[in-house]
């Protein structure tokens, strides 16, 4: 055998060239002349496919026991190293090292561009292309099954996740990223055999467990779960679901949402096509159907019904509906609520057991709307209308206060309720309780006052009351006892 000098040139002649009078004596003197098998015997063999196998692929080693396969249909495909690794039927496809790794392509199709290290993982795509994907870690998956009239898998990576899946059927998946965790998901429509998804594009999962982006029947776009576990983020009707984040937390779900967010906490969930609103902490609150709505903190609180631009600020159990630019701050099950009008600018600060309601004291009527009131504290307290509106009134404290429009058709109108208990205004405008129990003005006491005391009865206008058990029966005069 003769090694070939790394400084030698070598020039190719066929079997056929008549080397032997070529050049001057002298000049053939100083030439050596070397054969194919002096160069594989230099180089070393096993380095390219022999006898028909895959054109440009690098032969599997086989020392030491390792079992390594290339597929005579993969062309330009290489195993560099570890154990029980396979390419069938992949392009330009390539495993290094690891264990257990397979690149699989049936039905003449075939996976393009593909990267493998690690152990167990795998990428496998039945009829339809399957290209430049990234896998590392262990027990990771990139799937893609059955015909598909959409566009091919392309550009998907999985780097250091254990039991992590991008996955189609059979529809396009692209630009798709996993790059930590376990067990995390980004799928399609996927059904053995079948499918009716749409295209998955440009989502990542970072890090965390079990969380998913998930589409069964048409779009996800530019959707992110950074982290946490069992997070969510998936269309379930025919909506497009694009833009959205979950950053942690545990079991959080965005469902057919259009750019919302939920930052952390617990259960939380933002569903119902609703867009640019957000969760951020909290445990079990849900934000449906609305838009620019945040619930910051607390539990159980819900906001849904094309409510807009507004908050739910910490609390147990509080309720927004079709409302707008409207808060609720802290407090236990209070509501702001409408069935027609959304009620607008009005806001509920702590408290229990406290709601603004449009529509909701007679079931005959619809209610009117609802615009700048304010319960602030206090025990369920109410300011509502059955058909006209309610506007700039204020309950602070108390218990079982009442402000409403119900059977005069007339605007409620810049009242107030201070610190009293079981007292009630109603169709009025500009008048106030301050104090006492069981106190009432009624429709015609317009501009009227009554302070402390009880079961006080004020229907006159511009009148003023102050004691107890005193029925008015006349405008623009003071009435007490005992006077």
């Amino acid at each position: 055998m003769a090694i070939i000098p790394s400084s030698e040139k070598v020039f190719m002649a066929d079997q056929n060239t008549n080397t032997n009078f070529s050049g001057s004596k002298f000049t053939k003197s100083l030439a050596e002349w070397y054969t194919m098998q002096d160069i594989i015997d230099t180089v070393g063999g096993g380095g390219v496919f022999e006898d028909g196998a895959a054109i440009g692929s690098i032969k599997p080693t086989d020392e030491g026991g390792r079992q390594n396969v290339l597929d005579s249909n993969s062309t330009c495909s290489s195993i560099l190293g570890g154990d029980c690794n396979t390419i069938d039927k992949s392009k330009k496809s390539t495993i290094v090292g690891g264990y257990n790794n397979r690149l699989y392509a049936f039905d003449s199709s075939y996976s393009e561009n593909n990267f493998i290290g690690g152990s167990g993982n795998s990428i496998v795509s039945y009829s339809n292309n399957n290209k430049r994907n990234i896998v590392s870690g262990s027990c990771a998956s990139i799937t893609q099954y059955g015909n598909t009239p959409y566009s091919s898998m392309c550009a998907n990576s999985i780097s250091g996740a254990t039991y992590s899946y991008i996955e189609s059927c059979v529809c396009a998946m692209e630009y798709n990223n996993i790059i930590g965790g376990n067990q995390n998901l980004i799928r399609t429509g996927l059904e053995i055999g079948g499918g009716d998804g749409g295209p998955a594009k440009f989502n990542s999962i970072v890090g965390g467990y079990y969380n998913c982006i998930k589409s069964d029947s048409n779009y996800i776009y530019y959707n992110q779960v950074f982290g946490g576990e069992q997070n969510k983020i998936f269309q379930d009707t025919w909506s497009l679901v694009r833009g959205n984040t979950i950053v942690a937390g545990y079991n959080n779900q965005l469902r057919d949402t259009y750019q919302t967010v939920i930052l952390a906490g617990y259960g939380n969930c933002v569903s119902g096509t609703a867009s640019n609103s957000a969760i951020l902490q909290g445990y079990i609150n849900v934000v449906d159907d609305s838009t620019h709505a945040i619930s910051l903190g607390g539990c159980y609180n819900l906001i849904n019904n094309n409510v807009g631009n507004s908050l739910v600020l910490g609390g147990y159990c509080n309720n927004m509906s079709k409302a707008y630019a409207s808060a609720i701050i802290n407090g236990i099950q209070n509501k702001i609520k409408a069935k027609f009008y959304s009620p607008a600018y009005d806001n509920i600060f702590s408290g229990r057991y406290n709601v603004i309601y449009s529509g909701y004291i007679d079931p005959l009527y619809n209610g009117g709307e609802s615009v700048s009131n304010n319960i602030i504290g206090g025990s369920c307290n109410a300011i509502q209308n059955n058909y006209t509106a309610t506007c700039n009134n204020t309950i602070l404290s108390g218990y079982s206060n009442i402000i409403e429009q119900r059977g005069q058709l007339k605007v409620v109108n810049e009242n107030m309720i201070l610190g009293s208990c079981r007292s009630t205004i109603q169709d009025t405008d500009h008048s106030s309780i301050i104090g006492g129990f069981c106190n009432n003005i009624y429709h015609t006491g317009c501009y009227s006052t009554i302070i402390g005391g009880k079961y006080n009865i004020n229907s006159c206008a511009y009148a003023v009351v102050s004691g107890t058990g005193i029925t008015t029966d006349r405008d623009c005069s003071t009435f007490v006892n005992n006077l």
